[in-house]
């Protein structure tokens, strides 16, 4: 059976003590994974390649900071919970959702929740504003949290949203 995604980002995370910002870069190397930053087409976000003894995750550069650690996140996702995925996986900036099987839609799902719970774990930020939750539309509020877990201000201010954890 397959795991959570959301737990499996949790064990990874309570098993190394984390505090924010995560080392993405560190953790994936730690799972004997080689990353490669190269700049291709903006279509192609990244790259997952099995490999033995070494996988290899190849992030385009064209992206910013941000974007690219995500998608390094989304990626070693895939490699934690879907090793029977092939020999590789292309993350596209263009998903055919029409012409995608469930099958796929799922692990695409799986990956962006196992990332968005590594980078941006519930428990700290539900911790962080267990008093007062931020309004969520102040970029004076929003901008330096989403600084400290290295993300865009628009995916930390949708994590908070959908934790329920803003300010009418």
């Amino acid at each position: 059976m397959q795991p959570n995604p959301r737990d499996a980002a949790r064990h990874l995370l309570h098993s190394m003590q984390y505090r924010p910002p995560l080392n993405i870069k560190s953790l994936v190397r730690d799972h004997n994974i080689e990353i490669i930053n190269t700049t291709v087409e903006r279509t192609v976000r990244g790259m997952l390649a099995f490999g033995d003894p070494r996988a290899m995750i190849m992030i385009n550069s064209w992206y910013d900071k941000s974007q690219q650690r995500f998608s390094l996140a989304h990626l070693f996702g895939h490699f934690i919970l879907h090793k029977d995925i092939g020999p590789f996986l292309v993350d596209s900036a263009t998903h055919d959702e029409k012409n995608s099987s469930q099958t796929r839609r799922r692990q695409e799902q799986d990956a962006n929740e196992f990332a968005t719970e590594l980078l941006m774990p519930e428990e700290i930020l539900r911790e962080r504003f267990a008093k007062r939750p931020p309004y969520v539309y102040s970029s004076n509020v929003v901008q330096p949290l989403s600084v400290q877990f290295g993300v865009s201000e628009l995916v930390f201010a949708l994590r908070l949203s959908q934790l329920g954890l803003t300010n009418p």
